[in-house]
């Protein structure tokens, strides 16, 4: 009887090793996609922004020195560089 207790709690110790890999391997899936649509928006999100300068940079050819915020005098957007502090 005690054989049959010590191979049925293994079996339950077996299931719940293999619920607990997976649940895991479904948080990392889960965050590699969340990484990846970040990266899509931040994309857009600056090729939206170079758009934007590009647009500032032909109407404002004709102005010395007027570059918008944020954008190159190319008319490329330019992250802001961290200060690190």
């Amino acid at each position: 009887m005690s054989a049959i207790v010590e191979e049925k709690s293994l079996s339950i110790r077996a299931h719940k090793l293999n619920l607990e890999k997976e649940r895991k391997s479904l948080a990392q899936k889960a965050r590699s996609r969340h990484l990846e649509t970040l990266k899509r928006i931040e994309d857009r999100i600056t090729a939206e922004k170079n758009e934007e300068c590009r647009e500032e940079a032909s109407h404002s050819r004709g102005s010395p020195g007027a570059s918008p915020a944020g954008c190159s005098k190319e008319g490329g957007f330019e992250e802001p560089q961290d200060q690190g502090g």
